[in-house]
């Protein structure tokens, strides 16, 4: 994991030596409030999976533009759990509510402009999930791949609002007394664009 964000950052000092314009904007900062829809995490020491049901999400990112129609950026992640009920694993408890798990990584966007004032950008992204709770047990880490599909709106020159479907998904992680892992979970965020 860390030669992966090794890498990602050594890109990013690179992208930066390109003068790469975008109008007058080499980069876009965008934060929005959104909906996490329900999932299934899978414990593997509980042996079985755990309902999860809508959460808030609120979404924020950097994208600089390596060229006009490609960006190179970073962003971050937070919600709570909001479990379907509490568990108990050997002693440990997983309360339904109470973890906050916060997420930041790398991500590429190409940028396809639809018209003068619609702006859409498909992404992928790789980054860490981080899980913070009451129990030491909630104390997990995961592998974020994520997809998302932005919308933007022209509204002046300096402001876009946006709206942006995408997946969070973790295939690998958890802590060492168990696997923590969910299949593509659906999120809904919209928001400004500066």
């Amino acid at each position: 994991m860390k030669k992966i964000v090794m890498m990602f950052l050594m890109f990013t000092l690179l992208s930066f030596s390109i003068n790469a314009q975008v109008g007058n904007k080499k980069y876009e900062i965008g934060i929005g409030p959104g909906i996490l829809f329900p999932s299934q995490v899978y414990i593997s020491l509980y042996d079985g999976y755990v309902n999860q049901k809508t959460n808030f999400l609120l979404r924020s990112y950097f994208d600089y533009y390596l060229i006009p129609q490609l960006t190179f950026g970073f962003y971050v992640n937070y919600t709570n759990t909001n479990l379907e009920k509490d568990i108990s694993i050997f002693g440990y408890k997983v309360k339904k509510s109470g973890t906050s798990i916060l997420e930041f990584g790398g991500s590429i966007k190409p940028k396809f402009d639809i018209s003068p004032q619609f702006i859409f950008k498909p992404g992928v992204s790789l980054g860490q999930r981080q899980y913070f709770g009451d129990e030491s047990f909630s104390k997990w880490k995961g592998l974020a791949l994520d997809g998302s599909f932005e919308l933007q709106y022209l509204i002046s020159r300096k402001y876009k609002l946006f709206a942006e479907l995408g997946f969070l998904y973790q295939p690998y992680g958890g802590n060492k007394d168990t696997d923590v892992t969910f299949d593509p979970n659906p999120y809904l965020v919209m928001g400004i664009v500066f």
